[in-house]
C-alpha cells in the first residue's frame, strides 16, 4: 500500500487556527488510519508513506504540513512496532522537477537546494522498494541541512531571558563537580549557558566562535542557599553579530551579577591555527591528579591522560572524555561542550599546581576562541601554558587540538587565582556555607 496523499493551506503561523490546520494534519493521520482500517494490518505486507522535508526542517507559511509530515512519519515507525511482520518504507522527499508551485519552485532555487530530476526521483524509489533496504528505516531523499536559516536581531535596549535553577543540583556532571558536599556550576557551564542563550537570541542559524572578557564576579554554589532563577541581560555590541551577555540573579538581589562577557557569532568559525605536537600512542590511562587528588573532579569530568611533554611551564597532555548529558544541551554552545572544555580548565588547573603548590580557580579570561567542537570520547590534545605568575594568580594560555595539531579551542589570558577550595567558595559565591577539604585544587 502506498500513502502520498497532502492539502496545502499555506499561511503565516499567527493565522493559522484548529481549523485551518485539521485539514492539512487529518488528510495526513486520518486519511492513512482510514486506508490502514479498510485493508486492514492482517493482510498488508508493504507499507510506504512519503513524507517532506518540511516535516523535518520547517518550511515558511507551512507549520501545518510540516507537522502532518512528521507526524506521519512518527505514526508508521510506531505501526512498524506493533506489526514486526509487516514491511515499512517512510521516504521523506526533497522537492522535485514538475509538481511544484512556480512561487515555491523560485523559493527553494533561491535558497540553494538541489531539486530533484523525475529519473533521479524514480531511481530513489526504485532502490528503496529492493528487498536489501531495511524494513522501517526512515530515508530522507533530499536536503540534509535546513535550507531556511532565521536571523533575529536584538533590539537597541536588549533583553533578558530568564532561566530556572530548579533541579540544576541533581545532574550527573555536577555531582561529579562538587565543593565540601555541593556541586559548584563550572566556569565552562556558566560560558556555555552564555553562549546558548545568545545564539537562540540571535535565531540560532550563527554559532557562537568567540568570547572576550569573560569573568566569574559570583560562582553558582548549589548549597541550597543558591538563587533559584537567573537572567541573562543582552544587549547589543557596536559591531555585528557581537553581545555582551550578563547573567545576574533573577530571585532577589537586583543586579548582582554572576558572569558576564562578550559573545561574538558568525557564519561560521575562522581558519584553525596549528600548533607542532609531540608524537604520541594513547593508552588510554586517566591522569594520576585524580586519584591523587590533586583535581576534586568525578567520573565523568575525568578525562586527562597521559603527560606527552612538560617543562616548568608548559605541559601537554593528551585527552579523551565521553561528552555527558547536561541540563538538555541549554548550557552549551553549538560548538561547545562545557564538559569537555572543562578538560582545559583542568590542564591549566595542573601547570598552576606544578609552580605553585596548588592549582587554584579560573576567575577569567581574556578571550576563548572556538574553531571546532571538541571530540566526544575521541582522543585531543591539551597544551597549558604559564604566560606570568605573581603572588595572587597566574596567567595561562591553554589550547586544545587534534593529535595532527589542528587547533579546536583556544584560551587566552585564563587568571587562575591561588586560594584553596575554601576560599574559593567563600570569593566567588554569597550563599557558602560548608568548608572545603584543605589541600585540593579547584577549578570551578
Amino acid at each position: 500500500m502506498l500513502h502520498a496523499a497532502g492539502v496545502l493551506a499555506d499561511r503565516p503561523f499567527a493565522e493559522m487556527t484548529a481549523e485551518s490546520v485539521a485539514p492539512v494534519v487529518g488528510t495526513k493521520l486520518s486519511g492513512l488510519q482510514h486506508v490502514l482500517d479498510a485493508v486492514g494490518l492482517e493482510r498488508l505486507r508493504h507499507l510506504v508513506v512519503f513524507g517532506s522535508v518540511a516535516g523535518l526542517w520547517g518550511n515558511v507559511r507551512q507549520a501545518d504540513y510540516s507537522l502532518a509530515n512528521e507526524a506521519m512519519v512518527r505514526h508508521v515507525c510506531a505501526v512498524r512496532v506493533a506489526c514486526p511482520a509487516l514491511r515499512v518504507t517512510p521516504v521523506v522527499w526533497g522537492p522535485w522537477e514538475g509538481g511544484m508551485a512556480e512561487g515555491v519552485y523560485r523559493l527553494i532555487a533561491q535558497a540553494g537546494v538541489p531539486v530533484l530530476s523525475r529519473e533521479a526521483g524514480t531511481a530513489y524509489f526504485r532502490g528503496l522498494m529492493g528487498p536489501e533496504h531495511p524494513s522501517g528505516e526512515v530515508t530522507v531523499v533530499g536536503p540534509l541541512a535546513p535550507w531556511l536559516r532565521r536571523a533575529d536581531d536584538l533590539p537597541a535596549e536588549g533583553l533578558t531571558a530568564v532561566r530556572s535553577l530548579t533541579g540544576l543540583e541533581d545532574e550527573p556532571m555536577l555531582r561529579d563537580h562538587s565543593v565540601a558536599g555541593h556541586p559548584l556550576v563550572p566556569m565552562t557551564a556558566l560560558l556555555g549557558a552564555a553562549l546558548h542563550t545568545v545564539e537562540r537570541a540571535l535565531g540560532g542559524s550563527r554559532p557562537a566562535v568567540r568570547c572576550e572578557g569573560l569573568r566569574i564576579a559570583r560562582g553558582l554554589y548549589l548549597d541550597g542557599n543558591h538563587p533559584r532563577r537567573v537572567g541573562f541581560h543582552l544587549t547589543p555590541d557596536e559591531q555585528a553579530d557581537t553581545v555582551r551577555a550578563r547573567m545576574h540573579n533573577a530571585d532577589g538581589t537586583a543586579g548582582q551579577t554572576h558572569f558576564e562577557g562578550l559573545v561574538v557569532c558568525a557564519e561560521g568559525p575562522e581558519d584553525a591555527p596549528r600548533l607542532d605536537l609531540p608524537p604520541y600512542e594513547p593508552t588510554g590511562t586517566p591522569h594520576p591528579c585524580y586519584t591523587e587528588r590533586i583535581l576534586f573532579h568525578g567520573p565523568s569530568l575525568a578525562g586527562l591522560r597521559d603527560v606527552l611533554e612538560e617543562d616548568e611551564r608548559r605541559l601537554v597532555l593528551s585527552a579523551r572524555l565521553r561528552d555527558p548529558e547536561f541540563a538538555a544541551g541549554a548550557y552549551a554552545g553549538r560548538l561547545f561542550s562545557p564538559a569537555l572544555s572543562d578538560l582545559l580548565l583542568q590542564g591549566a588547573a595542573l601547570i598552576t599546581h606544578r609552580l605553585k603548590g596548588s592549582g587554584g580557580i579560573p576567575v577569567s579570561a581574556e578571550r576563548v576562541d572556538i574553531y571546532a567542537p571538541l571530540p566526544d570520547d575521541e582522543p585531543f590534545v591539551v597544551v597549558a601554558e604559564a604566560d606570568r605568575t605573581s603572588v595572587l594568580d597566574t596567567h595561562c594560555t591553554v589550547t586544545a587540538c587534534e593529535p595532527g595539531g589542528r587547533v579546536l579551542q583556544k584560551w587566552t589570558g585564563l587568571r587562575m587565582l591561588d586560594v584553596s577550595d575554601a576560599q574559593a567558595v567563600r570569593l566567588l559565591t554569597t550563599f557558602a556555607s560548608a568548608q572545603a577539604a584543605p589541600g585540593r585544587t579547584g577549578t570551578g
